[in-house]
C-alpha cells in the first residue's frame, strides 16, 4: 500500500542544513579553493532534483525489496544526522562539515545522496534517481575540494 509521504525524503535532509543557517560553522578557512562552475551548476540542478521530484511520488513498501531499501535510506540518514550531530557537538567547526566519518569519506556529501538513491527505488522514481546521480557529479567534487583544504587542522583528524 502506498504511503503519501515522498516528501519526507527531502524535509529529512534539508533539516539540519537549515539549522546550520541560525548556527553556522566557525573557523571557516581564510582563501577556500574556488567551486568550478560546472561542478556547482550540476550541483544546484541535482538540488531542484532532489527536493522537487519526491512531491510527485508515494513510497511503496508493499514489496520486500523495496523495504530493503527504506531500510538502507533510513540508514544513510542515520549516519547524515550522525555527521551533523558530530559538527554541533564539537562548537561547528568548519572542517567537521568534511571530515571523515566511521571510515566514510566526505559522509555529509555521500550520505544524502546514497539516501536519495535508495528513495527513488522506494519512490520507484527513475527522475530522482537522475537527479541524486547529478547532484553527486556537482556536490562530491565540491565538498572533497573544501575537505582536501581543512584535512590538516587539528578537528578534522578527529
Amino acid at each position: 500500500m502506498p504511503i503519501h509521504l515522498g516528501i519526507l525524503v527531502p524535509i529529512a535532509i534539508a533539516i539540519p542544513n537549515l539549522l546550520s543557517l541560525v548556527l553556522p560553522p566557525v573557523n571557516i578557512p581564510k582563501n577556500l579553493p574556488k567551486e568550478s562552475k560546472p561542478f556547482v551548476i550540476l550541483e544546484r540542478l541535482g538540488q531542484i532534483g532532489v527536493f522537487l521530484t519526491p512531491l510527485f511520488y508515494k513510497f511503496d513498501l508493499s514489496s520486500k525489496i523495496n523495504t530493503i531499501f527504506f531500510v538502507l535510506m533510513v540508514l544513510c540518514l542515520f549516519v547524515y544526522y550522525t555527521g551533523w550531530a558530530r559538527f554541533f557537538i564539537v562548537k561547528r567547526e568548519f572542517s567537521v562539515l568534511f571530515a571523515p566519518l566511521w571510515g566514510i569519506p566526505d559522509p555529509l556529501a555521500i550520505s544524502p545522496i546514497l539516501a536519495f538513491v535508495f528513495a527513488s527505488k522506494v519512490l520507484d522514481s527513475l527522475p530522482l534517481f537522475i537527479a541524486a546521480l547529478v547532484l553527486a557529479a556537482g556536490h562530491i567534487p565540491i565538498t572533497i575540494n573544501l575537505y582536501k583544504k581543512t584535512k590538516n587542522t587539528h578537528i578534522a583528524k578527529s
